[in-house]
């Protein structure tokens, strides 16, 4: 899972010319979320290790990204960052 976060500000001074992944403002893995900032990939074989997935993944966004995101506001702050 990826997150990106872009800004209409900054995007008007984006070189268009190059491709869209060379355009993000800001790009975090799941993975930079981990505390061993490793990528993490969940093996889903059963309806109990879905909903175990499902609520690791849930508590992932809850903890780690949206507290992070709410960091990141204002174009102000993509810029400081």
């Amino acid at each position: 899972m990826n997150t990106e976060i872009a800004s209409e500000l900054i995007s008007k001074l984006d070189d268009i010319s190059l491709p869209i992944e060379h355009q993000r403002h800001y790009n975090r893995r799941i993975g930079n979320y981990l505390e061993d900032n490793q990528d993490k990939w969940w093996t889903i074989d059963s309806r109990n290790a879905a909903e175990r997935s499902a609520n690791e993944i849930a508590e992932i966004i809850t903890e780690k990204l949206i507290p992070n995101f709410n960091s990141l506001k204002s174009t102000n702050d993509l810029a400081t960052l």
